[in-house]
């Protein structure tokens, strides 16, 4: 995106301007990355953080010591990108900022955290591959049911299930 120097001062200072409380739930709120719809296009649409402006801006405030208001900067980063790439990009510069402030517990947090995140993403995408398997063997055995010995079927579903499993 673009975004103006201009732009970028003014989000600087809402963020500091912002309480602690209120920047941690922001994070909170802006972790889980939302998954990508089973059969669904992954790059449609897709921006990635790595490429934004202010990410650059945040590692130029870094590098002038400017931590806090680098810090901000990364939390409206990580929250505007949905996709799990871009989040632990923003991350990873999250983590760093944290360490340079010696800020070694919130570091520690975004990690676990993410990682709890990351994990519960992967479990529901998993869950909503297997119910469209399940879907897929239902009607296969509803279609095939009379063309197929029972022994052929289990070997379909097997197939089937070692497919999922593999994805």
């Amino acid at each position: 995106p673009t975004i103006s120097d201009e732009a970028m001062e003014r989000a600087v200072e809402a963020g500091l301007a912002r309480s602690e409380d209120e920047t941690w739930r922001r994070i909170e709120g802006c972790l889980t990355p939302v998954p990508t719809a089973v059969g669904g296009n992954p790059f449609a649409g897709m921006r990635m953080a790595a490429l934004d402006p202010r990410l650059s801006r945040a590692r130029i405030l870094k590098q002038q010591g400017l931590l806090d208001a680098a810090y901000v900067l990364l939390v409206d980063v990580l929250c505007e990108y949905r996709d799990g790439f871009s989040k632990s990009t923003v991350l990873l510069e999250m983590v760093s900022n944290r360490e340079e402030t010696g800020d070694f517990e919130s570091a520690v947090w975004f990690v676990e955290a993410w990682t709890r995140a990351d994990e519960s993403s992967f479990t529901g995408q998993q869950q909503a591959m297997l119910q469209q398997v399940e879907r897929l063997q239902s009607a296969q055995r509803g279609m095939l049911g009379s063309l197929m010995t029972s022994q052929q079927s289990a070997q379909v579903t097997h197939m089937m299930e070692q497919g999922s499993r593999d994805t």
